[in-house]
C-alpha cells in the first residue's frame, strides 16, 4: 500500500512540474520584448564585468518563479553617429559579420523601413553543437530615445540541418541622444538556450568576443573608411520609426 501511495505522488508531482513548465513556456512564447521578461523576472544587481576601450560590459541575474534563472546582458558605449548610419552597421549582413566575432554568416529575410528579419548563424567552434537564430528587429522612439527590439522568431524558417535554433531571446538597442550632440548606446540581451559548452570555458570566451565586437563597431561608426553614400535605395528613411 505505502509502494502505491508512493507511485502516486510520484506521478502527481510530475504532473503539477509538468503543468508548470506547459504554462511557463506558454508565458514565455507570448513575450515579444524584452522589456516584457524584465517586468515578470526578479532583478538582481547590474555587476561590470568588463571595461575596454571605451565599451563597459555588465550583467545581472534575471529570476523568474523560482524556476527560471538567468543573466542579462548589457553593453554600454558613447559615439558620434547618426541613427540611420547606426541601424545600417546592424542591419546590412555585410557590415554585422564585420564587426561581430560571434557571427559567422548573417542575411536578411525580410526588410522594411522600421522592421526586419535577421538569420544569424553563430561562430560556434566544433565539436560543439551548432547555433542559429532568427530574429526581427522593430524601430521605435520613445521620449527621444531610439529603440530597436529584438525578438527570436523561431518558426519563421525550417531549422538548419545538424544546427540548434534559439526559442527564446530577446534584446534591445537604445540610441540616447546626448547634450553634447553625442549619442549614448546601449544593448540588452537575454536568451534562454540550453549550451552544451560548460560555463566555465564558454564565459570568458563570450566576453571577449562580444567587447572586441563593440570595439570593432564603435571604431568602424568613427571611420571614414566605413562612411556611407547615403540613398534611398541604400537606407531606408525611416521616417514612419524616428
Amino acid at each position: 500500500m505505502t509502494s502505491i501511495k508512493s507511485t502516486v505522488m510520484i506521478l502527481l508531482m510530475i504532473i503539477i512540474l509538468c503543468r508548470k513548465a506547459f504554462t511557463q513556456n506558454t508565458v514565455l512564447d507570448s513575450i515579444t520584448q524584452l522589456e516584457e521578461f524584465e517586468k515578470i523576472a526578479e532583478k538582481g544587481q547590474w555587476e561590470i564585468a568588463k571595461q575596454k576601450k571605451g565599451i563597459t560590459l555588465s550583467y545581472r541575474t534575471l529570476k523568474v518563479n523560482d524556476t527560471l534563472n538567468t543573466r542579462e546582458l548589457s553593453a554600454n558605449f558613447t559615439i558620434s553617429v547618426s541613427n540611420s548610419r547606426f541601424i545600417e552597421f546592424i542591419k546590412n549582413p555585410t557590415k554585422i559579420e564585420n564587426w561581430n566575432e560571434g557571427v559567422r554568416q548573417n542575411k536578411l529575410l525580410e526588410s522594411g523601413d522600421s522592421t526586419w528579419v535577421s538569420y544569424t548563424i553563430f561562430d560556434i567552434p566544433y565539436p560543439f553543437p551548432q547555433q542559429e537564430l532568427v530574429s526581427r528587429y522593430t524601430i521605435y522612439k520613445e521620449k527621444g530615445t531610439i529603440n530597436i527590439s529584438i525578438c527570436s522568431e523561431p518558426n519563421y524558417i525550417a531549422i538548419k540541418k545538424g544546427y540548434n535554433r534559439e526559442k527564446h531571446n530577446w534584446g534591445r538597442w537604445q540610441l540616447q541622444p546626448k547634450s553634447n550632440g553625442e549619442v549614448e548606446v546601449t544593448f540588452s540581451a537575454v536568451s534562454l538556450s540550453n549550451s552544451s559548452i560548460p560555463r566555465f570555458i564558454k564565459d570568458p570566451i563570450v566576453k571577449r568576443k562580444l567587447v572586441n565586437s563593440f570595439i570593432k563597431l564603435k571604431g568602424q561608426l568613427e571611420s571614414k573608411r566605413y562612411t556611407l553614400l547615403l540613398n534611398d535605395n541604400e537606407i531606408p528613411l525611416l521616417k514612419k520609426a524616428i
